[in-house]
């Protein structure tokens, strides 16, 4: 990739990070908090209530607006990973983790010495959060494996999954979108990014930026 080229991308993937914590902000501060003032009006109005089937629906009610809440603010830490910022890449991954818990075994092995330069860190991140999100979507696995390591002057990054696997061959990767932003990710900070799969034995996301 040519420098002109790398700094354009990287001027452009700088303005949409802004723009994921602009949304971020103003989804929490305007939408979360509405519907939390909600949920605590429908709460303080179902302790009034004594008809039965009348609690039920407002339970009902509140329950829906929960549960919008919970969708909006892990949109929210998706748009701007707080803990990113504060607590560093291995505890962002995690957190971003929470929900697939229930889904798939997890195991994270962080090996990093020291916490990598933000915009390292977020680049790594970003390029994790892509590949969680093509194995949500496609690999069906039992556990899933992500690897943080120094390694040859920079930050390797390793996700791995159990599922289903794919045949390269075939043309198209699933997800194949994500994995060109993961691979033009990795590529804008001088790295690589390689995808390795085979049908039925899972799949593995290697990147590498340098320090």
């Amino acid at each position: 990739m040519g420098a002109d080229r790398r700094r354009l991308l990287l001027r452009l993937v700088s303005a949409q990070e802004e723009e994921r914590r602009r949304i971020a902000g103003a989804l929490h501060d305007d939408q979360v908090q509405t519907l939390v003032s909600v949920a605590r009006r429908l709460e303080d109005y179902l302790v009034t209530r004594s008809d039965p089937e009348e609690r039920l629906t407002v339970r009902d009610i509140l329950e829906d607006v929960e549960g919008v809440v919970q969708r909006l603010r892990r949109l929210t830490f998706e748009l701007r990973p707080v803990a990113l910022e504060h607590l560093g890449l291995a505890a962002a991954i995690h957190a971003s983790l929470d929900d697939d818990a229930e889904v798939f075994g997890i195991r994270l092995d962080d090996r990093l010495p020291e916490e990598p330069p933000l915009e390292t860190a977020t680049t790594l991140f970003r390029i994790a959060q892509e590949a969680l999100s093509n194995v949500r979507r496609h690999a069906h696995p039992e556990e899933v494996s992500i690897t943080l390591r120094c390694e040859g002057g920079g930050y390797h990054l390793t996700v791995h999954d159990d599922g289903v696997g794919f045949e390269p061959s075939d043309g198209e990767e699933p997800g194949h979108l994500g994995m060109i932003s993961m691979r033009e990710r990795a590529e804008m900070a001088g790295g690589w990014l390689e995808v390795a799969s085979i049908p039925g034995d899972g799949t593995e996301v290697r990147a590498w930026v340098p320090v």
